[in-house]
C-alpha cells in the first residue's frame, strides 16, 4: 500500500501490510489498556473513522452515471457480506456527490448509520436527501435513535400526490410471493409489495399477535411460562388469517389439541378463567379449539393526516401521509375513505379550538382515545428508538403512582415502545422534552418520581380500562409486547 505524498516532499513511502498489521496491533494494545468504558468509546471512535476512510476510498470507484458495482467489487471480502458491500457502496454513491456527506463523516458529525437512512431517503426523493444541507446539518446533531423521525419528516416534506401515486404504482406492478427455504433449513414464504398493503398485514398480524399473548396470560403469566414467544404469536397469527385453522403445535405438549389458554403447566394444561375473564390461580382445565376466528375487534387503528385542501379539492396536489408508513398514494387514500372491506378502522380527527379534553390531571390514570391519537400523530412511535406506534404504550413521564403524583396530561405523557418503557423504569429514569431543541430526553429520577414495584403476584386486580383498539395495548397497564415491566 502506497502512501501519500508527504508535505516535505520526501516523496512516497511504501509500507507493507505486515507494517500495517503492526502497527494495527500497537494501537489495539493501547485501546486493551484502557479502563472498559474508555475502551469501547475508543472502539467506537476507531470504528466511525475507519467507515469515513472506507466510503472515501470507495467514492473512487463510483462511475459518473452513479453506477456501484466497480465499488461493490472493490469491497468485497471473504469476511463481508454482499449485502455490507452494497451498503458501504451506496454510502460512496451519495459521498461522489455530495463531499459534504464525507467531510462530516470523518469530522464524525455524521455516522455511517446516518448516512444509510440518508440513502434510503434518497430512494424516496429522487435523490433530493444527499444535497439537502439543511437535512445534513440537522442530522449532524441528532443522536442516531433521533435520526429517523428527521428523515421520516424529511420525506413527507418532499412528497407530492403524484410522485406517492407512481410509487406506490411501482411497487404494486411488482408485487409478489415466493416460496423458499431459509439459512436455519426452515420453510418460508415472502410476501412482497406496496408499503400500504404490507403495513396493513403487519399491523393486523401485529393485533391477532396481541390478542393471543393476552389470551396465553398477558402479564398475569411470567414470560417463562408462556407457551409460546411473540415470534411464534406471529407467525400462529398469520397461519390463522391464511388458513383459519389453527394446528396442534400451539398447545405445548403437541397432544393435537390447539390451546388458546392463559398458562400451562409441565402437561400442557391451561390456568381457566375467572368470571371477569382474568386467569384464576388454581383452576386447571383443557380447552381445545380447531378454529381461528380472530374477532371483529382486532382490528389495527391507522392514522392519516390529510390536509383539509386536499380533502376538499382546493389544492389535489397535496399529499396525505399514514403515521409509521409515510406518504401514500390517493388510490391508498381513497380506499381507506370509502371503502369498509380495506381491514382497518379509519379514525378522523379534526383539529379545532372545540375538541376532546386533552388534560385529564389526576381525574383519570389511563390516556383517553382523543390523547392516544394526539400522542400518534405527534410523537409519530417510540420518542426513545422510533419503533412504530404500534408497538408502543402510553407513559406518564412522572409515574401516575409515584410520590410526584404524575397527571394525565397530554404534554405529560409519551409513546415508548415496551422495551424501552421497561428499560426506563429498570434504570429508574425520567423522560423530559427540551425547552430549546424539542427533543426528548433523559435524566435520572429524583426519589418522588420512582414509582413503587409492581406486585409480584399472578392474580391482579382487573384494569379499569379495556385494552385500546387495534395492535394490542396503548396504556402501561396492558403489555401486548413479550416482555413486561415496571409502571
Amino acid at each position: 500500500m502506497r502512501s501519500s505524498e508527504t508535505p516535505g516532499g520526501q516523496g512516497c513511502d511504501t509500507y507493507s501490510f505486515d507494517s500495517l498489521s503492526s502497527m494495527v496491533g500497537a494501537v489495539t494494545h493501547f485501546v486493551e489498556t484502557l479502563p472498559p468504558r474508555e475502551r469501547i468509546r475508543a472502539c467506537h471512535m476507531a470504528t466511525s473513522c475507519l467507515e469515513a476512510i472506507e466510503t472515501v476510498a470507495a467514492v473512487e470507484f463510483i462511475a459518473d452515471d452513479g453506477d456501484t458495482r466497480a465499488a461493490e467489487r472493490a469491497l468485497s471480502d471473504r469476511k463481508s457480506s454482499k449485502h455490507a458491500a452494497r451498503r458501504t457502496a451506496k454510502r460512496a454513491a451519495a459521498a461522489a456527490k455530495n463531499p459534504t456527506i464525507a467531510e462530516k463523516m470523518k469530522s464524525r458529525e455524521l455516522s455511517g448509520e446516518q448516512v444509510d437512512a440518508v440513502v434510503r431517503a434518497d430512494a424516496r426523493t429522487g435523490g433530493a436527501a444527499s444535497g439537502d444541507a439543511s437535512l445534513l446539518d440537522e442530522l449532524s446533531d441528532a443522536t442516531a435513535d433521533e435520526t429517523k423521525a428527521i428523515v421520516d419528516k424529511f420525506i413527507v416534506d418532499q412528497a407530492n400526490a403524484d410522485t406517492a401515486q407512481k410509487e406506490h404504482d411501482r411497487q404494486r406492478g411488482l408485487r409478489d410471493v415466493r416460496k423458499h427455504r431459509t439459512g436455519t433449513g426452515l420453510a418460508a414464504i415472502t410476501l412482497a409489495g406496496d408499503d400500504a398493503s404490507i403495513d396493513a398485514m403487519h399491523k393486523q398480524l401485529l393485533a391477532d399477535a396481541a390478542g393471543l399473548y393476552r389470551g396465553d396470560g398477558g402479564r398475569e403469566v411470567p414470560n417463562s411460562q408462556h407457551p409460546r414467544t411473540n415470534g411464534h404469536r406471529l407467525f400462529d397469527a398469520a397461519k390463522g388469517r391464511i388458513t383459519g385453522a389453527v394446528d396442534a403445535a400451539l398447545q405445548p405438549d403437541g397432544d393435537g389439541e390447539a390451546s388458546s389458554g392463559v398458562g400451562t403447566n409441565s402437561g400442557g394444561s391451561r390456568v381457566d378463567g375467572a368470571a371477569d375473564g382474568r386467569p384464576s390461580a388454581g383452576d386447571v382445565t383443557k380447552i381445545a379449539s380447531k378454529r381461528y376466528t380472530p374477532p371483529a375487534a382486532r382490528r389495527p387503528t391507522i392514522v392519516v393526516l390529510v390536509d383539509i385542501d386536499k380533502l376538499t379539492g382546493v389544492n389535489p396536489s397535496l399529499v396525505a401521509h399514514q403515521i409509521g408508513l409515510g406518504p401514500i398514494a390517493d388510490s391508498v387514500l381513497a380506499a381507506y375513505l370509502g371503502d369498509s372491506r380495506v381491514g382497518v378502522d379509519l379514525v378522523g380527527a379534526v383539529f379545532g379550538k372545540a375538541g376532546h379534553p386533552l388534560w385529564l390531571g389526576r381525574t383519570v390514570r389511563y390516556a383517553s382515545d382523543a390523547q392516544y391519537l394526539a400522542l400518534v400523530i405527534r410523537d409519530k412511535g417510540c420518542v426513545d428508538c422510533g419503533a412504530s406506534a404500534d408497538r408502543c404504550q402510553v407513559h406518564h413521564c412522572i409515574p401516575w403512582n409515584s410520590p410526584a403524583k404524575g397527571e394525565t396530561n397530554i404534554d405529560d405523557l409519551a409513546l415508548l415502545c415496551g422495551d424501552c418503557h421497561h428499560r426506563l423504569h429498570e434504570q429508574k429514569q425520567t423522560l423530559y422534552r427540551r425547552h430549546t431543541s424539542g427533543r426528548w430526553a433523559k435524566r435520572a429520577a429524583t426519589p418522588d418520581e420512582i414509582a413503587p414495584p409492581r406486585p409480584t403476584t399472578q392474580a391482579r386486580a382487573p384494569d379499569r380500562r379495556a385494552g385500546p383498539r387495534g395492535s394490542g395495548s396503548r396504556n402501561e397497564s396492558d403489555v401486548p409486547a413479550e416482555r413486561g415491566h415496571a409502571a
